[in-house]
């Protein structure tokens, strides 16, 4: 029997003797915890560090991550951590991990933080990292320990220069604070990924996002994680829309949006499109929500689906004029089988070819679940990519009722270089 931890070894040990005879080549780095628990390789990322581009490594201990961040990397660009949820105790080391040697690289302007408590890695005195250009910080896979409202803004103010965020947010905690009233502008924001668990309290959401003046923003994207980690209810949809209404107003330049129907109705859907007249790209997610039975808690598809329906027949268009005139990308998310949507987008698609508007409409992404029936392909997309629309599919088994299950485990949205992390 082979000794599948010597071999490692060796492997890591060769990689290690390559990047040492490889002269001045940059490197882009990607590898798991384990690895840096050898001697040998600390020695080697040492040696080497001046030529590192990227960092990507997961599956990693305190100890590991503080040793990679106390290197001396100065053209790294881009990193990457991944916490191991088996050592997810060692929170109080954490805001040490961005005050490091790496973090401070003038070339640096991309950092992605996946751990459980990720909000633990911010300090909690002030700071300023006003070299960062795109942040991440993602909760982990039980989709806890996001920011605070409160963590959210001080993370802010500290990176002004910040033209993309992404974050899980945390309204457990955020509810006991004192809220600010005073308006944060972020000059430099184009883009803002938020995902928060549950609609139940989202006065708090409206008032972060109601206090924030983002003058560059063209993304906006408020997802909702509850149908992918959580058994409770994601909560009721949004009546109160005057958070949105001044986001449109402070915010004129939003041409990429992300409308979840956990939130929105099809005809709040509609006020929301009509704020945002210039909108060129829009991702409609309609997924599936839990519901208590008496197996428990599991997956139905009822109001997202049809809401996405009504939603993508106002947006066919029914000659020059419709509600998104300057549309060039559609994404439609669904936890519903393909068949059950295939007469509205043949339709979309026809009259955009036969209205003249699929010049500006130049590309469609579809992710649902496949077909059941045998030999079952889905819609002929071919006659609409012969007209000059780029369609890409991506169908995915039908989901298990299961605890904690969905189908956008297994095909996220980044099948279409969408926004997960």
């Amino acid at each position: 029997m082979r000794d599948s931890r010597r071999d490692s070894a060796k492997h890591s040990k060769a990689i290690g003797d390559w990047m040492l005879r490889s002269g001045d080549l940059p490197l882009a780095i990607s590898t798991v915890g384990e690895t840096m628990y050898r001697e040998h390789y600390h020695q080697i990322l040492v040696q080497i560090s001046h030529r590192i581009r990227s960092l990507d490594i997961s599956d990693m201990q305190i100890a590991q991550i503080l040793f990679v961040a106390g290197l001396d990397a100065p053209l790294v660009e881009e990193v990457r951590f991944r916490v191991s949820r088996y050592w997810e105790d060692d929170v109080g080391q954490r805001a040490e991990v961005v005050t490091s040697t790496l973090f401070r690289g003038k070339n640096l302007r991309r950092v992605t933080l996946c751990a459980s408590e990720v909000r633990s890695f911010v300090p909690t005195a002030p700071f300023m990292w006003d070299h960062l250009t795109n942040l991440s910080l993602v909760a982990g896979a039980a989709n806890n320990g996001g920011l605070y409202y409160h963590i959210a803004r001080r993370l802010l103010k500290g990176c002004p220069n910040l033209r993309s965020f992404k974050f899980a947010f945390e309204t457990e905690g955020s509810q006991d604070e004192l809220f600010p009233t005073e308006l944060l502008t972020l000059p430099n924001l184009e883009a803002l990924t938020i995902f928060i668990p549950h609609t139940d309290i989202f006065h708090v959401y409206k008032d972060f996002i109601d206090l924030l003046f983002m003058p560059r923003l063209t993304s906006f994207h408020l997802v909702n994680e509850s149908s992918k980690t959580s058994r409770t209810s994601p909560g009721e949809p949004l009546s109160d829309l005057v958070f949105l209404d001044r986001l449109a107003d402070r915010s004129r330049e939003i041409v990429n949006l992300t409308l979840d129907l956990l939130y929105f109705t099809g005809t709040t859907g509609v006020h929301l499109l009509q704020l945002f007249p210039g909108l060129q790209t829009l991702h409609l997610i309609a997924r599936e929500t839990p519901s208590p039975s008496v197996f428990g808690w599991q997956w139905t598809m009822g109001r997202s689906k049809h809401d996405a329906i009504e939603l993508i027949k106002l947006l066919t268009p029914k000659g020059p004029e419709w509600l998104c005139p300057a549309l060039t990308e559609f994404v439609l998310e669904s936890g519903s089988n393909v068949t059950e949507f295939t007469d509205v987008i043949i339709n979309f698609l026809q009259m955009h070819l036969d209205s003249g508007t699929s010049f500006k409409l130049r590309r469609f992404n579809i992710c649902c679940v496949r077909d059941p029936q045998p030999g079952g392909t889905g819609p002929d997309f071919q006659p609409f990519r012969n007209g000059g629309i780029i369609i890409n599919t991506a169908y995915t088994d039908p989901p298990k009722l299961a605890f904690g299950h969905s189908i956008f485990g297994s095909v996220p949205t980044s099948a279409f270089g969408g926004m997960p992390f």
